[in-house]
């Protein structure tokens, strides 16, 4: 067990303060050992593990991760490794708070909470054309840098469609975001009014 030992302390040591280990003494329904013990238990205290499920598992086999939630309401990612022919069971629990909490921090920051004014919107045909290739991206899945020669085709026509090339310099800006030349822009609006359609 003392290798044991200096193995779960660098693992907890790593993951310091959100990872805890517990050591259960399942043969006699006690926990053995505790690192980072921050679900408030302490050594001594049954397990309240049932020993015949711990026994009849895979023991080879790492159970989890699975989640749990402890007394205070914090949830934590667990996962449990049966040691010894099911006579231990190891837990190593993550605590998922700051995890959460940054989640909840990034979606506050990347949702817009209002729809930009129309006073802000109506002159900004760089946005426009920006948010017509991304929606058109989105939509198919695809990459604006992966892009063929007939996808680009069909973001040009729509943003033809929206009279978005009638803005000077328009065609230059749409080739910077294709990442194509002006030429090839002026050559697919050109194929494209004379066609009158692009197929999808």
């Amino acid at each position: 067990m003392e290798e044991l030992d200096r193995v779960v302390s660098g693992i907890v040591a790593l993951f310091y303060p959100h990872v805890e280990a517990v050591l259960h003494d399942v043969k006699n329904d006690r926990i053995a050992k505790l690192w980072n013990a921050y679900s408030k238990r302490s050594v001594g205290e049954e397990t309240l593990l049932d020993a015949e499920s711990i026994v009849g598992a895979q023991l080879d086999a790492v159970m989890g991760p699975f989640e749990r939630t402890l007394i205070d309401g914090r949830r934590v990612s667990c996962v449990s490794i049966p040691l010894q022919g099911g006579r231990y069971l190891l837990c190593i629990n993550f605590d998922l708070t700051v995890l959460n909490d940054a989640i909840g921090v990034l979606q506050r920051f990347a949702t817009p909470l209002k729809v930009q004014p129309p006073a802000l919107a109506a002159g900004d045909w760089h946005g426009q054309m920006n948010q017509v290739i991304e929606d058109w991206c989105r939509a198919n899945e695809r990459h604006r840098t992966a892009l063929d020669r007939q996808e680009r085709l069909q973001i040009i026509a729509e943003l033809d469609e929206r009279g978005l090339f009638s803005m000077r310099k328009s065609a230059d800006y749409v080739a910077r975001a294709l990442q194509v030349s002006r030429s090839s822009i002026y050559q697919s609006l050109s194929e494209i009014r004379g066609s009158g359609r692009i197929a999808k």
